[in-house]
């Protein structure tokens, strides 16, 4: 049986600017001023279009209820990059729904600004909580138990975890409230509950209400939408980030790494200068593709065309355009995970 100290507690994860079906369901949810607590688990940022917006809601709700925000591995991208664009998580960051965030912070000039009060949001939020029978967390946590949980030690596996934690049979002391992995429904087991049904992918937004163990949610209220950043007086499509992160280009049995040059939503500039080989790697329209990777595993795939060749650098560049887009791919991927009827996919 719950304490008392754990009542009243509703709880929230993975956003992902989808501000219209927050505010939807938070007028389902039977809050009380002075009394509710509301726990957000992060990822209230990137791939849809209102990541701004959700941050603006969020902030509202502190001066009428007690809320405790937590950090998922979106938001610890969105600082990285901003503490250094040309980072190799930069990529990472963009082509994981990160354009839209900046989208929802910029203006027609492709100029984007993070105001001091949301970075102040960002930078103060908390890795896990906890009460007196439960833990709380954005990705998972590892097979020890949980007062040897270390912030800072321990902090890649409390935002990206995946298969290893879902899969685990530890016994935790206390139940594990969870979201970062989508799913088509709520997952309840005798471990941890996943509250992630995938709202940006067109599933739902999902509150649970503890210690009822009541489940509340709203469908996703219209087709997910794609933005990014662009200077309405350019001709190009999508604002160009510059590089400085690596790719993997898989060619039959060959694993051909390259370096980031710049990058945009639409398309790369890359760079042969690992490999250095004394012939051109690609030809003209060649069709290629790969993965560009994260030090803690959440992999963006790509499939583009290659539509430029120079030679006239220390080392060959290419030029490619998306075909499948990065966030096109991961759509597909998570939106099969999600499709009603399947519950065969698996992450």
């Amino acid at each position: 049986m719950a304490s008392s100290k754990d009542s009243n507690i509703f709880v929230i994860s993975d956003i992902h600017g989808c501000d219209t079906e927050l505010k939807l369901l938070l007028n389902k949810l039977p809050l009380e001023p002075n009394k509710s607590k509301i726990i957000f688990l992060g990822d209230y940022i990137d791939r849809g279009i209102e990541s701004k917006q959700v941050i603006d809601t969020i902030m509202e709700l502190q001066g009428m209820f007690d809320v405790v925000t937590l950090m998922g591995n979106h938001e610890e991208m969105l600082i990285n990059f901003l503490q250094d664009p040309l980072s190799e998580e930069a990529v990472s960051f963009v082509y994981n729904g990160g354009g839209s965030t900046l989208t929802s912070y910029g203006d027609d000039k492709g100029k984007y600004y993070v105001p001091n009060n949301h970075m102040e949001f960002f930078n103060n939020l908390k890795v896990f909580h906890q009460t007196d029978d439960y833990f709380f967390v954005h990705a998972g946590v590892p097979d020890f138990p949980l007062d040897k949980i270390d912030s800072k030690e321990d902090r890649a596996a409390l935002l990206w975890s995946r298969r290893t934690f879902l899969e685990s049979k530890f016994k935790w002391d206390k139940m594990i409230i969870h979201g970062h992995t989508p799913h088509q429904d709520v997952e309840v087991t005798n471990r941890r509950v996943n509250i992630d049904t995938g709202c940006v992918f067109g599933g739902k937004l999902t509150a649970l209400e503890l210690p009822a163990y009541r489940f509340y949610s709203v469908n996703k209220q219209d087709r997910p939408q794609f933005i990014y950043l662009r200077d309405l007086d350019s001709r190009r499509a999508a604002i160009r980030f510059e590089g400085g992160n690596l790719l993997y280009v898989y060619r039959g049995d060959e694993v051909l790494p390259l370096e980031v040059i710049n990058f945009s939503e639409t398309g790369m500039l890359l760079t042969d200068s690992i490999i250095k080989s004394p012939n051109n790697l690609f030809k003209d329209q060649e069709v290629i593709g790969g993965e560009i990777g994260h030090k803690h595993g959440d992999i963006v795939q790509f499939e583009a065309r290659v539509v430029r060749f120079d030679d006239r650098g220390d080392y060959p560049s290419y030029g490619v355009q998306f075909i499948r887009k990065p966030r096109d791919i991961l759509f597909e991927h998570y939106s099969r995970i999600i499709r009603p009827g399947d519950d065969s996919a698996t992450v």
